[in-house]
């Protein structure tokens, strides 16, 4: 029997204007409904959802909607109508119509789904990526994509527009984290004849091009711009989350000449005591305080200091007792504590008060509900350290790649104090996440030298590790910067969800698995042969 499966309208298009229009729309069924006389059917297809009603008097159809269940494929034929005032349904865009059915043909039938196909299930993520195929119908899901695709057609348009080419490069590896694939994708800009403002005030106009296409949300141009610095010392971050407060306060000086000796002996070894003032929380149990000692400890932190502001102004705390009254009032006053706050303390090395203060300011933001969902703090992180040291190796390495050009102000420091060095590399962050990152390259082949001789790189190993872009240096490179953009990360954002899992078709596991198609599994010998692969090394060892 040959099948016709003619469709001229989609579900969710229909309108009161399409009253009586006989129409033909084919999908799933979303739900049945029998009313003892008249089935309705939520029919849904990508662009919605259209009640359907089918009464005995349609004979074949009717029997056919009596065997049908959920995500049944079938096609419908019928006629559009106005509901009745007490049953038109606001929820749906289709609610003040349904179609009549005259033919209602069955093209597919369906097993129970293993999970609703509906938003919002709560559902183990191994189990929806098992069957990902079905994930995929679930109206969120769709509208994940369709954001996708929204965004990187602007993408293309921004770019075109502003002369660029596309050229589509090589994979790379990609390290495997619980926001990382195998496979993913970027928009890596690379621009020549250009300084750091060129290629940032280029990229803020395309975000403000895809936001405002996308999702109709004005970006605010020109964006706000941080040193590497500032960053680190006021939020403990090169991410910051900007949609709340509650910076880092520096507190050695307020904390200075005290009788309390684990902030004096810190501060006297090189390290630091700093602070965050959590605002209207001075009645925290006892126990939660207990619960944030280890949470910093995870980040490397020796321990957690608190001091609760009553409401008469006084001070609680374990280690008040070490502090006289001119140095609890500097406490007070360089925190900016008001009765009813809680200032935490971290005393330790410079790098282990951002990390564990950091990631304590974004932990107690979530606790007191300072964080808006839908608020979009963009901002620019330039200026980051050239070299960090490797205690391991004993030695600089470069903080991003050995390709960023120093700041100019910095090259002659390259030989006698590389830790003082600068790079051009700029970072745009989007509420404590890193949208995409750059930096403006070396194109001269003296200044690539220095940087290999400044992480201690000879020339033999810098000619074999990168013997042909220094070659390249020779033919007339020039000044050139860029930066790339994480899609997947930009697109989780902009949908609001928690993991770039719901954004890609078809994601991997953190362990690179695929669960729908069970990959990887076995190879079959044939295959093996087909690589010059052979296994005899793992059968002697299954023997031994």
């Amino acid at each position: 029997m040959s099948e016709k499966f003619k469709r001229d309208h989609h579900c969710g298009t229909l309108t009161k204007a399409d009253s009586g229009k006989e129409v033909a729309l084919c999908g799933w069924v979303s739900k049945r409904r029998d009313h003892g006389g008249l089935i309705f059917i939520d029919l849904r297809d990508r662009s919605g959802i259209c009640q359907v009603v089918i009464d005995p008097d349609a004979g074949e159809s009717f029997k056919n909607a009596e065997a049908i269940r959920s995500e049944y494929v079938i096609q419908v034929f019928g006629k559009v109508r106005e509901r009745d005032a007490e049953t038109v349904n606001p929820n749906i865009a289709t609610g003040d119509i349904e179609v009549v059915a005259s033919t209602l043909n069955v093209l597919n039938g369906a097993k129970t789904p293993p999970f609703y196909i509906q938003d919002g299930i709560d559902t183990d993520e191994n189990l929806r990526l098992k069957y990902r195929y079905l994930d995929l119908r679930r109206p969120e899901m769709q509208a994940n994509l369709i954001l996708r695709h929204k965004v990187t057609k602007l993408m293309r348009d921004y770019m075109d527009n502003n002369g660029f080419l596309e050229i589509e490069t090589c994979f790379r590896d990609e390290d495997l984290r619980a926001d990382r694939q195998p496979e993913f994708t970027q928009l890596d800009v690379e621009m020549s004849f250009v300084e750091m403002d060129d290629v940032m005030d280029m990229m803020e106009g395309l975000i403000a091009y895809v936001f405002k296409g996308a999702l109709g949300v004005e970006v605010k141009t020109p964006m706000q711009r941080m040193t590497w610095d500032e960053a680190m010392d006021k939020y403990g971050s090169d991410k910051p989350d900007l949609r709340f407060d509650m910076p880092l306060i520096n507190m050695v000086e307020a904390v200075s000449g005290s009788d309390f000796k684990v902030f004096n002996n810190i501060i006297a070894d090189g390290g630091i005591v700093k602070a965050i003032n959590v605002k209207g929380d001075a009645a925290i149990p006892r126990r939660e305080l207990d619960g944030l000692v280890d949470f910093v400890a995870i980040y490397g932190a020796k321990g957690l200091a608190w001091m609760q502001i009553q409401p008469d102004g006084s001070v609680k705390s374990p280690i008040a007792k070490f502090f006289d009254e001119a140095h609890l009032n500097a406490i007070k006053e360089t925190a900016g504590a008001e009765p009813g706050d809680l200032l935490l303390f971290v005393a330790d090395k410079p790098a282990v008060v951002a990390q564990a203060l950091g990631a304590l300011r974004i932990e107690m933001a979530k606790r007191m509900n300072l964080i808006d969902k839908d608020k979009l703090c963009f901002t620019w992180v330039t200026r980051f350290p050239m070299f960090e040291w490797n205690e391991d190796e004993k030695r600089w390495v470069a903080m991003h790649h050995p390709f960023t050009a120093p700041c100019d102000e910095d090259l002659p420091m390259l030989k006698t104090d590389p830790g003082k060095v600068y790079a051009k590399a700029y970072d745009m962050v989007l509420n404590g996440v890193e949208l995409g990152g750059g930096s403006i390259r070396i194109h001269r082949r003296d200044v690539q030298n220095a940087i290999f001789e400044a992480i201690g790189l000879t020339d033999e190993e810098a000619q074999e590790k990168f013997g042909f872009m220094m070659q390249a240096f020779e033919y007339g490179a020039p000044p050139h910067g860029g930066l790339a953009f994480g899609l997947d990360r930009m697109i989780m954002l902009m949908a609001k969800r928690p993991s770039i899992r719901d954004v890609i078709a078809f994601p991997k596991t953190q362990n690179a698995n695929d669960m729908m198609s069970e990959a990887p599994n076995v190879v079959d010998e044939k295959q093996l042969r087909e690589l010059h692969i052979r296994l005899s090394l793992l059968a002697k060892e299954k023997k031994q």
